[in-house]
């Protein structure tokens, strides 16, 4: 009797052990899922609260100077010096910073011994030696706000485009070389990603308002409308002043470029068909 009741509890053990560690890896994996959603919702909540610090920090200045003292010269002038003296500041910075800490920490012995150039250990003491390349956010800051220069003010001051494609080209050499050379970073690790994530809602934000900014640059600048309003007496026919009229402008001319912008978002897929094929 005894034979045949532990010849039975044996499977149903069996079993229920299956269940239980079936049931705990489903558990592991939910909760792998929510630490990764925690994370990358913090992650998101920083780049937005970074952007937004940095987009006040850069533009509230600029947004003054051109609605509010309308000095279209100390718009440009600060749009020269951001573009050029700070942009190249900035890239010095990029390329000495690595090294300077490269060479305090290789002035403090990691090994009992010194390292020969060719032992096998040597390339190791030198990354460690190095400082680390820890994120991305610091790069895609920089490219996004250079980006919102030129759309929020490229109309006031033309040369800012040639400048950033300048400051792009020098750019792309001074991250090769804190990534790639002797004396930048360390060299970081790989990290798959299906796309930028939050930045591309930033860059969406970005050329939305570079939408609002530009079509009103465009109505205070212009003479047209005060033209229009002399001519054809627009003021007197709808009670209203030439401001409010500017103001209208502004709003019909926005909305129809928002549309537009909206239909070319629909009607041209983010990701072409061939490409989603591909990856099936």
């Amino acid at each position: 009797w005894k034979e045949r009741k532990l010849g039975k509890e044996v499977p149903e053990r069996l079993a229920g052990n299956f269940f239980v560690e079936a049931k705990a890896a489903e558990i592991k994996k939910w909760l792998d899922a929510k630490a990764v959603d925690k994370a990358r919702s913090a992650r998101n909540h920083l780049l937005a609260k970074l952007f937004v610090f940095q987009f006040v920090n850069h533009f509230a200045a600029l947004f003054y100077l051109a609605f509010y003292l309308r000095d279209w010269d100390k718009l440009r002038q600060r749009l020269l010096v951001v573009l050029v003296f700070n942009q190249v500041l900035d890239n010095f910075k990029e390329t000495l910073a690595p090294a300077v800490i490269t060479l305090l920490r290789a002035s403090v012995p990691l090994a009992a011994a010194p390292v020969a150039r060719d032992s096998p250990h040597a390339e190791l003491i030198d990354q460690t030696n190095r400082p680390r390349y820890d994120d991305t956010i610091s790069d895609f800051l920089e490219m996004l706000i250079q980006t919102a220069y030129i759309t929020f003010f490229g109309a006031a001051f033309p040369l800012a485009a040639v400048l950033a494609l300048a400051n792009n080209l020098a750019e792309i050499r001074v991250d090769a070389h804190k990534l790639c050379s002797p004396g930048g970073y360390a060299r970081p690790f790989a990290r798959a990603a299906a796309g930028i994530g939050v930045w591309l809602y930033l860059l969406d934000f970005i050329s939305i308002v570079g939408v609002l900014v530009n079509t009103a640059l465009l109505v205070m600048t212009t003479n047209s409308i005060d033209e229009w309003c002399a001519r054809y007496g627009w003021p007197e026919m709808l009670g209203v002043s030439a401001a409010v009229l500017k103001i209208g402008g502004v709003f019909v001319a926005e909305h129809a470029i928002l549309g537009i912008k909206l239909a070319l978002h629909l009607l041209i897929p983010p990701v072409p068909g061939t490409v989603k094929w591909s990856r099936i």
